[in-house]
């Protein structure tokens, strides 16, 4: 690992990164740069090793095997498809030559963590690239995984698209989210998991919790009704908005010990709170 020169070329132990050569990304999770110096070409190959937040880890391949590993800095970014990019720091070239790009697959982990899983090459090993982060709803857009920085102004990979769950109930604790992304073959849709518990927070907002603290929650706002067969129905929307996010939750008694399955209490208007009372009460 080592630290580049912002205003010239990354060196490592002897080897030369150039900031202003031209980056591709290619299936595998391989990269090659090329550069045109006053010392003659430069052509160097390697496979993604790890990153962090704002850093890119490489595995150059040398005779016999990998060379070393080396870092670059720069930036993470999506693209109208929903893949990841990476902008690698420089100025001697339009960003365009210096922007690695990924063909993959979004995942999460039961923890909600944020993965990207590279596209395999024929004969070679699956890897992954991981992220240090939390979740936000982005406005009414969609949804925004804030990197994890230990310092310094954050950022965030924002995705487009809509929550794809409805009629949910609570104790499942799981919804969709469906990538708005158009591929060569036209649109296509990916969905990222995100798991979790179904609390009321406050002012009657509801929230997709799964760990202590304001990280680990997502908190939407939410209209109530209850129908004819004494079902209540939470209609959740953007914080701040009149716009449905796309989830219901629709509140149902337990058989065994006839206890709701989410409990509303707290932070309501009254006409709200009435109406959660006679439900509970009637139940």
């Amino acid at each position: 690992m080592f630290t580049p020169n912002r205003s010239g070329p990354h060196r490592a132990s002897g080897v030369t990164i150039p900031s202003d050569g031209v980056w591709r990304g290619k299936a595998g999770g391989r990269i090659e740069v090329r550069s045109e110096g006053p010392e003659g070409p430069l052509a160097l190959s390697g496979t993604v090793a790890g990153a962090d937040e704002r850093a890119l880890r490489i595995a150059l391949s040398g005779q016999g095997g990998a060379l070393r590993t080396v870092g670059v800095t720069g930036r993470w970014r999506l693209d109208e498809r929903q893949r990841l990019g990476f902008v690698v720091e420089g100025s001697g070239t339009p960003a365009a030559s210096r922007t690695l790009t990924f063909e993959g697959a979004w995942e999460t982990s039961p923890d909600n963590e944020l993965s990207y899983r590279l596209r395999k090459a024929p004969g070679e090993i699956e890897r992954r690239i991981k992220f240090a982060g939390y979740w936000a709803l982005w406005g009414d857009r969609g949804l925004r995984y804030v990197l994890q920085r230990t310092s310094g102004r954050s950022e965030a990979l924002e995705f487009e698209g809509a929550f794809r769950t409805r009629s949910l109930y609570p104790s499942r604790g799981k919804v969709l989210f469906a990538l708005g992304a158009r591929g060569r073959r036209g649109p296509r849709s990916r969905s990222l998991a995100l798991y979790g518990e179904w609390k009321i927070g406050r002012a009657g907002s509801v929230e997709l919790e799964w760990a202590p603290g304001p990280r680990g929650r997502l908190r939407f706002g939410a209209t109530y009704a209850m129908d004819e067969r004494r079902e209540a129905t939470v209609t959740l929307t953007f914080p701040g908005s009149t716009t449905p996010a796309g989830i219901e939750l629709v509140l149902k008694r337990r058989s065994r010990d006839r206890s709701s399955e989410l409990t509303l209490t707290g932070g309501m208007s009254p006409a709200e709170r009435r109406l959660i009372a006679a439900w509970t009460k009637r139940w």
